[in-house]
C-alpha cells in the first residue's frame, strides 16, 4: 500500500478527515465545524492519506516550538491498522524540514 504524509489538509480533506476523526469515543460527539476549526487552529499536524486521497491517519501536535510538543489524536482508519501507517509519528520530527523540532 502507498501513502502520501502531509503536514497541512487542504478542504478538499475535510470530510475525509472528519469522517476518520470522529470514528473514535473520545472524538465521536464533535461536530464538522468545531473539528475543522481545530484543524485550522493546531500547532503542527501530520496526516496519511491513501492514494484515492482519503485521510487514513491523523496526529496533532501543540508545541511552543522551543521545549515541548504534546501529541494528541493519534487516529489510524481500522482499514489500515497493521499496513504501516501506524508508524507515521516518527515523521512528526520532519515537519517544517525539521526546522521546528523541539529540543
Amino acid at each position: 500500500m502507498q501513502y502520501q504524509w502531509l503536514n497541512q489538509l487542504e478542504q478538499k480533506h475535510h470530510q475525509s478527515f472528519f469522517e476518520l476523526y470522529t470514528k473514535e469515543w473520545w472524538t465521536q460527539n464533535r461536530s464538522y465545524d468545531d473539528a475543522i476549526n481545530m484543524l485550522v487552529h493546531c500547532d503542527l499536524i501530520i496526516a496519511c492519506c491513501d492514494m484515492q486521497d482519503r485521510v487514513i491517519g491523523f496526529a496533532r501536535v501543540l508545541t511552543d516550538y522551543t521545549f515541548k510538543a504534546l501529541i494528541f489524536d493519534v487516529i489510524i482508519d481500522e482499514t489500515a491498522r497493521g499496513q504501516g501507517p501506524e508508524h507515521f509519528t516518527v515523521k512528526l520530527d520532519q515537519l517544517d524540514g525539521g526546522d521546528n523540532a523541539t529540543k
